[in-house]
C-alpha cells in the first residue's frame, strides 16, 4: 500500500527575525522568516517572512 513513498527533496527553515515586539500598536509580536529549499539542487523556491501577533493571527506576510 504504501510501497509508493518517497522522501521529500524539499527542506524547509524558520528563522526567527524578532521576538517580542511592537507591530501596528499590537504587543507581543513575532517576525520569523520561512524558505523552501530543493535538497538537491539547493535552490530556494519560496521565502517569506511573516509577522505573527497574538489575538490577532498572521498580520504581515511578504514575499521575497
Amino acid at each position: 500500500m504504501y510501497d509508493d513513498y518517497q522522501q521529500s527533496s524539499r527542506e524547509e527553515s524558520i528563522t526567527i527575525q524578532q521576538i517580542d515586539f511592537v507591530f501596528q500598536d499590537n504587543p507581543h509580536c513575532l517576525e520569523f522568516y520561512w524558505t523552501a529549499t530543493d535538497r538537491d539542487e539547493k535552490q530556494t523556491y519560496d521565502h517569506q517572512t511573516y509577522i505573527y501577533c497574538p489575538g490577532k493571527s498572521m498580520v504581515s506576510q511578504i514575499q521575497h
